[in-house]
Order: structure tokens, then C-alpha cells, then sequence
């Protein structure tokens, strides 16, 4: 009796994660064919409803990418910034992200993320690792320099010297990515997305000091929140309150 009870509890919750699954679903390919069909707005609606299911087997990459192009479709380019930059953050290597970006900036009046110059190319290197990638080699650095010094110390000898100097210079360069990706991972991550820029204020009210103005573009981190208002780090590492539709959570 006891086993058949279990059966049934188990064929019970399979079905209950095959039937989420397959709403998500649903949602998701219901968002294809407005898309398909023009109705960007319908699109969005079906996307963000797939979003917000967290039993949806839709790669959120992805997703992020299609809400991206439906909100760029319907004219809003500084919020298709956002979803394009949340996609990024989760696909840091997808060229066509990384293209749609670029040019959801272009039309909604941002800089561009690559300026050709030396900076965004080093930029452009250090952002393409996960979190995991940029772990793995930090740690297989770090483990090629301590068997360096393991060497030098044994055997000792100007070659494993010279490897073990080299070794330390590669584990100091391989926590630059990491440290970036682990940036980028924060859950707390906020885009501006107001094309002239967001006035950090000091409280939560329009008439309240404005302490700096934060660029269009600028990634700056959650401290708290109320009604209309967040509270964030300005770039210049001043806390203050933004208007709540000036930026874009990019945790998704």
C-alpha cells in the first residue's frame, strides 16, 4: 500500500512538472507567433510571462535576446538596451547579442560598448568568461604557479625561477576576468537607461540635492528600494536615490 502511495506521488509530481513545463511553453511559442506576426507589444507580454516562470524550459539567454528584439521592433531602444545587456550577461560571447547591443545603443543615443580603441578591445577580452570559465583558469594558473615554486624550491636553478615569476604575473592577470565575471553575476546589477542620463538624488523625492548625474549606459549596484525610487552606488561611489523607471535590473 505504502509503495503504491508512492507511485502515485511520484506520477503525481512528474505530471505537475510536465504540465509547468509545457504552460511555460505555451507562453514562449505563443510569443513566436506574435512576433511573427507583427504584434511586438503581445510578444513582450508572452515573453515576460515565460520569463517569470521559473518552470519554463526556455534558455533565458535566449529569451532576454527575443524580448530585446520585440522591445527594439516596438521603438523602445534604450529599455532594448537593457535586455540586450541582460543577454550578454548570460551569453558574454554571443556575437549576435553582442551586435544587437551595439546598435540598440547606436539608436537609443548611448556610446557604444566597443570604441575600436586599445580599452574596449582589452574590455571586450576580459568580458567574454563566465564565472565558471574564469574560475577554472584562475585556479589551473594558480596550481601551474605553485608547482613553479614547488620546483624552484627543490630543485632550485634560474629557469624555475624565471617560471615561477612568469607563473605569478599570469595568476594576477587570470583574477582580472574573474573578478570581472563575478561582477557581472551580481544579482543586484543595474543599467541606466535614461538617454540623458539619471539624477542621483539625495533622497527619495524630485526636489531632494542632486549629488552627480549618472550616464546613460552606466552599470551601478542596488542598496535598497521604495516605491518608485532605488537606492543605488553611483558611479563616482556615491549612495543616493534614482527614479525607479531611470534603470534596468539585469538579473534576469
Amino acid at each position: 500500500m505504502a509503495r503504491l502511495f508512492i507511485r502515485l506521488l511520484v506520477f503525481a509530481l512528474l505530471a505537475f512538472a510536465a504540465s509547468a513545463q509545457s504552460s511555460g511553453r505555451a507562453s514562449f511559442d505563443a510569443g513566436v507567433a506574435a512576433y511573427r506576426a507583427g504584434d511586438f507589444a503581445r510578444a513582450r507580454s508572452h515573453w515576460l510571462a515565460t520569463l517569470d516562470d521559473p518552470t519554463a524550459d526556455v534558455d533565458r539567454a535566449a529569451l532576454c535576446f527575443d524580448l530585446g528584439n520585440a522591445t527594439a521592433r516596438a521603438g523602445d531602444f534604450p529599455q532594448a538596451v537593457g535586455w540586450f545587456s541582460a543577454a550578454r550577461r548570460l551569453a558574454p560571447r554571443d556575437g549576435k547579442v553582442r551586435a544587437n547591443l551595439e546598435f540598440a545603443r547606436r539608436e537609443g543615443g548611448f556610446e557604444p560598448f566597443d570604441k575600436g580603441d586599445l580599452a574596449s578591445t582589452v574590455q571586450r577580452v576580459v568580458d567574454v568568461w563566465t564565472v565558471a570559465e574564469a574560475s577554472w583558469f584562475a585556479l589551473a594558473v594558480l596550481g601551474a604557479f605553485v608547482a613553479a615554486l614547488l620546483l624552484e624550491a627543490f630543485r632550485g636553478g634560474a629557469l624555475w625561477k624565471r617560471l615561477a615569476f612568469l607563473f605569478g604575473v599570469f595568476a594576477l592577470l587570470a583574477l582580472v576576468p574573474w573578478v570581472k565575471a563575478l561582477e557581472r553575476e551580481r544579482a543586484d546589477g543595474l543599467l541606466v537607461i535614461e538617454k540623458s542620463g539619471a539624477a542621483l538624488k539625495s533622497e527619495p523625492r524630485g526636489e531632494a540635492t542632486t549629488i552627480e548625474t549618472l550616464p546613460a549606459g552606466a552599470t551601478v549596484r542596488r542598496r535598497d528600494g521604495l516605491p518608485g525610487w532605488v537606492q543605488v552606488g553611483g558611479v563616482l561611489n556615491a549612495s543616493g536615490w534614482v527614479r525607479e523607471e531611470s534603470v534596468f535590473a539585469l538579473a534576469r
